[in-house]
């Protein structure tokens, strides 16, 4: 090779031309004649990557990876603040809502309540009245003037605001609101034929008189037939919403809707300029259903209210309504101050994404910079090593794998690539050669799942390294007494465990191994917790649900990872039976196919249950302990049980509780005398069968 036809040469003339690495440029193949004519393929390989243009948009737009890099983190950090934000609103909007409208449920129940109480006043008082043998004197001479005088007296006596006597037909013999009888003679009639048709000739109303609502009871008076009827009204006034308003802090109005919609604010807590915008509102309005409306939004006085109306008396002549409202921005109050706290972190927390970006970003560039410069010089045609640039991650095998490649260059070697190498290929082929069966075998295992009773609980506010702590304990405890049984920990589920029994080594006694490790387990626990209690954990109560029957057993996963475990109905049936042990109360709960298969074991009948995802009922039970440890006193009561329950399904309901009466009280006693109570009050359906649906796993 002539002098200066070399690497070094084309370099030195590709500089005086102004090329950088940094800035390709069309003066490829001037560099490019003399390195094909030393036969280079690595500098042939280097041109076609230096000389090939950049697209314009690459140019100009983040240029640079340092910027490209706090760009997406700034932008990353904004939209899971923007997600945060927006979730937080829309459940905290969802909350409100929520104990708004069970609020205006209470509110509504405490309206329906005072109005039924005071028709019940208003019944006892005209009951009074109208068995006073003085009145019934007054009623029968008829003279009204008379009438009014001593009306004057009950109204001060009773509380009254509004008293009457109708004659037989229905008009008015003397009237507090209208003494001197200018009233159509006909205006109450129907409310007297009302009475007269109610089997306990009684009438209750809400009545409109001069632009005021009176609730109104009508009853008749005897002298033995019946010679008149007597009326006694209060008056809705908004003294009785705002009671109410003050008692359960929600907006109250008493609505009047006729039966073309026309409403009519007879009592409310609203201001002038809600009530004016609330009947805007309802104008023409439809009725809501007997047993109320959905709760709504709607907006008065330029504020956003959750509302409910609620029908509370219906007459032929229009609907008392029951209309309450709660301010949604005072439902959000505290949702409002965590707004601007969550804005003040957003802000804090994106400054320092920003700063975290740029000092990463630096980290990540430095020796990308020191990358680019050696493939410079490469470039240039000076193999140079980068050495040790101080990072142990991708960069640094980049770096290393770069130093590689130079090395490779110098002894004119192949360049390897090291890239890739993170798994060793004997390795990953010993994985792929193995001839492993996926399709599992079907056998007969019993199935047990455990847990601890409101975990999540007792873990709140406790450190992470003490619930590890605790969790091991306890975990070690179970899992020896499992093993100690010779059965198998399939999984751990945070604080549950799943053991099998008959897989993959199958015995006949696996049922029995199965109970003999729960019971083992209840037993454990006084040690455990008095153990637990030295470090200041409260004491653990366990669930244990056990169930036999067929499953498929067999690895499952991939050729580089295989779990190997059970699936089918078995394993489904044994966790909903772990579940139902908090809605029993028991400890222990088994099925029957895994009673049936255990004799030397005492049970008690708990249930026929239709569990969450299966049609079939099945018989559940709880473990008492060892027949050989049962005493004789114990055997009687658990064949009372046996007897009550099958009255119970027999559907002999009083001899059923007569039973649990006379049985120990538990919570299951307790629960069956509960169910025998409301099916004497109410009787079920002919094809009742004694089943249970569950609805919660």
């Amino acid at each position: 090779m002539r002098p200066g036809g070399g690497i070094g040469a084309a370099a030195r003339r590709k500089a005086r031309q102004g090329c950088g690495l940094a800035q390709p440029c069309g003066a490829g193949p001037l560099l490019a004649r003399p390195i094909l004519a030393s036969g280079n393929p690595t500098a042939r390989r280097m041109k076609a990557i230096f000389s090939t243009p950049l697209p314009m948009a690459k140019r100009f737009v983040f240029r640079h990876f340092r910027t490209r890099l706090v760009a997406f983190i700034v932008v990353l950090v904004l939209v899971l603040q923007a997600l945060v934000f927006f979730t937080v609103g829309t459940a905290a909007n969802r909350s409100a809502i929520g104990a708004s409208e069970e609020a205006l449920q209470l509110t509504l129940l405490s309206l329906q309540e005072t109005m039924s109480t005071r028709e019940n006043n208003l019944r006892k008082f005209a009951r009074l009245l109208s068995h006073d043998f003085a009145f019934k004197a007054l009623v029968s001479v008829g003279d009204p003037a008379t009438l009014m005088s001593a009306f004057r007296s009950y109204r001060k006596r009773l509380g009254a605001d509004w008293m009457f006597v109708l004659d037989l037909e229905g008009g008015a013999l003397a009237d507090t609101l209208d003494p001197a009888g200018k009233r159509a003679p006909s205006a109450l009639r129907a409310l007297s034929d009302s009475a007269a048709n109610d089997p306990q000739e009684v009438a209750s109303s809400i009545e409109i008189i001069d632009g005021r609502a009176y609730q109104v009871v009508l009853v008749p008076v005897k002298g033995p037939l019946t010679i008149a009827w007597v009326g006694i009204g209060f008056e809705v006034t908004d003294l009785l919403a705002k009671q109410l308003e003050r008692q359960t802090h929600t907006s109250v109005s008493l609505v009047w809707r006729t039966p073309a919609g026309q409403p009519m604010l007879l009592a409310s807590t609203l201001d002038q300029q809600q009530r004016r915008d609330y009947l805007a509102n309802h104008q023409g309005a439809m009725l809501p259903a007997a047993g109320g409306a959905a709760a709504r939004i709607t907006a008065m006085a330029g504020e956003e209210y959750v509302a409910i109306e609620a029908p509370l008396r219906k007459t032929g002549g229009g609907v008392l309504l029951g209309a309450l409202q709660r301010s949604l921005d005072e439902a959000l109050g505290d949702y409002h101050v965590l707004r601007w706290q969550l804005l003040a972190v957003f802000v804090l927390s994106t400054l320092m994404a920003a700063f975290a970006a740029i000092y990463i970003a630096s980290r990540v560039t430095r020796p990308v910079r020191r990358l680019a410069a050696g493939a410079k010089r490469i470039s240039a045609g000076h193999y140079e090593t980068i050495g040790d640039i101080g990072a142990h991650d991708e960069l640094g095998t980049l770096a290393a794998s770069f130093d590689d490649m130079v090395h490779g260059l110098i002894e004119r070697d192949k360049v390897r690539d090291m890239l890739g190498k993170v798994v060793s290929p004997a390795i990953a082929e010993e994985l792929l050669s193995q001839n492993i069966d996926f399709s599992g075998q079907e056998q007969e295992v019993s199935v047990m799942f455990s847990d601890i009773r409101g975990f999540t609980t007792l873990c709140e506010g406790r450190a992470p390294s003490e619930i590890l702590s605790m969790l091991n304990t306890y975990l070690g405890t179970v899992s020896d007494l499992i093993d100690g049984h010779d059965g198998v920990v399939d999984k751990y589920i945070g604080d549950a465990v799943m053991a099998l029994y008959g897989a993959p080594l199958v015995a006949p006694d696996d049922p029995q191994r199965a109970l003999e490790t729960a019971l083992a387990m209840v037993g454990a626990l006084p040690a455990l917790n008095a153990q637990f209690a030295r470090d200041g954990w409260p004491p653990l109560a366990i669930g244990i649900g056990i169930h036999s029957g067929i499953v498929v057993a067999g690895n499952i996963g991939s050729r580089s990872r295989l779990n190997y475990t059970v699936l089918g109905d078995t394993v489904n049936l044994a966790s909903r039976l772990e579940g139902l042990c908090k809605h029993y109360g028991e400890a222990i709960i088994v099925s029957e196919a895994t009673m049936r298969r255990c004799p030397g074991i005492a049970f008690r009948e708990l249930d026929l249950v239709r569990v969450k995802g299966k049609q079939e009922a099945v018989a559940i039970f709880s473990v008492i302990g060892h027949r050989s440890d049962i005493s004789a006193r114990r055997s009687g009561e658990l064949a009372l049980h046996a007897q009550a329950l099958a009255d119970y399904r027999g559907g002999r309901f009083e001899q059923a509780l007569t039973r649990f009466e006379a049985a120990p009280r538990d919570g299951l006693t307790k629960l069956y005398m509960a169910r025998c109570a409301r099916h004497i009050a109410e009787p079920p359906a002919r094809d009742w069968d004694a089943v249970e649906s569950l609805t919660e796993k």
